[in-house]
């Protein structure tokens, strides 16, 4: 698979009906805050997300999807990938978020590299399909999110038609039976890419409450860690919303990875000005960018720290570093 190696996890804990029984009980809590490239703030939630994972877990029944297939998530940080993220692990299908930008080689090459058998695109790369689907002989269904028409394409769906479906249908509040396998695939280094458990990534949470980590109440998160990765998508998704608090999602995102120029820490800064952030999770290779001349991590105004160097908490996997604000 394009010289990447897949090594499996072997999973002991399913994606339980827990975690969904706690967004019941906190259903009217904001879940998200979405800052779009255009217009006004959005504000999504607990029980949008809670609704959308049960539709998306219908709408992959209808389309035959079941825990043997593969989702490749190829979105840009938009509710949708939340919504499809986590109504693929209700339904006990895997999916992987891919590295974002980069070409139509380098989403064959990531496709490829997970086997996915299903591919959720940008509407806007609606040009790309044909390629992929050519290049990617596994891939047997297509969502294409957003963007505009373009004609009819077979094994193409798109999404909101999809969705609007399902809430009109009889067998709406199905819900999906979890699954036992893997919940997520992660590249975590170049020739390599995992497939997780749920019971891995509920350690990776663990380690934060073995070393004392509480987060305010309430709490608005926002992480910086690329989500294809395991500490991304822990902290992007899994753990917030476990913990009860909302996440901040920037549609121009700002990829602390590939770069710490002045322009992205000012981004991230500006996010911090702007919204009433209390935890956020970065890169540790990010750390002194962000904290040189007080850009993000600072003293004064916005995060108002409580001493002069920032709270490092824990370091809960490797190349992560999980800072708490005080105000």
């Amino acid at each position: 698979m394009n010289g990447c190696r897949v090594r499996e996890t072997p999973p002991r804990t399913s994606f339980d009906s827990v975690f969904y029984a706690e967004w019941e009980r906190w259903r009217e809590r904001p879940a998200m805050v979405w800052v779009p490239r255009v217009g006004p703030p959005l504000l999504r939630t607990v029980g949008h997300f809670s609704d959308m994972a049960r539709r998306v877990a219908n709408v992959l029944d209808g389309l035959g999807v079941t825990p043997d297939d593969r989702i490749a998530l190829a979105l840009p940080p938009v509710p949708e990938w939340w919504e499809l993220a986590a109504g693929a692990a209700h339904a006990g299908v895997p999916f992987a978020p891919l590295p974002e930008g980069g070409g139509m080689p380098d989403l064959v090459a990531a496709v490829r590299a997970v086997a996915a058998t299903v591919l959720v695109l940008d509407g806007a790369r609606s040009e790309l399909v044909q390629a992929v689907r050519e290049g990617c002989p596994s891939v047997r269904r297509v969502i294409r999110v957003r963007g505009p028409s373009v004609p009819a394409m077979g094994g193409v769906v798109d999404y909101g038609s999809a969705i609007w479906a399902v809430m009109h249908s009889s067998d709406s509040d199905h819900d999906a039976p979890p699954s036992r396998g893997p919940v997520v695939l992660t590249h975590d280094d170049a020739a390599t890419v995992t497939a997780r458990g749920y019971e891995e990534i509920r350690e990776a949470q663990d380690r934060l409450a073995a070393r004392r980590w509480t987060r305010p109440k309430p709490d608005l998160h926002l992480n910086l860690v690329p989500s294809h990765t395991l500490a991304g998508v822990v902290f992007a998704l899994f753990e917030p919303w476990s913990a009860g608090a909302a996440i901040l999602v920037d549609e121009i995102a700002a990829d602390l990875t590939a770069s710490t120029d002045s322009g992205t820490v000012a981004r991230v800064a500006a996010l911090v000005d702007r919204f009433p952030v209390s935890t956020l999770s970065v890169p540790a290779s990010a750390h002194a960018a962000l904290g040189a001349g007080g850009a993000v991590l600072r003293t004064d105004t916005a995060l108002g720290l409580d001493r002069a160097e920032p709270v490092v908490v824990a370091r809960i996997l490797p190349g992560t570093t999980l800072y708490r604000t005080f105000r």
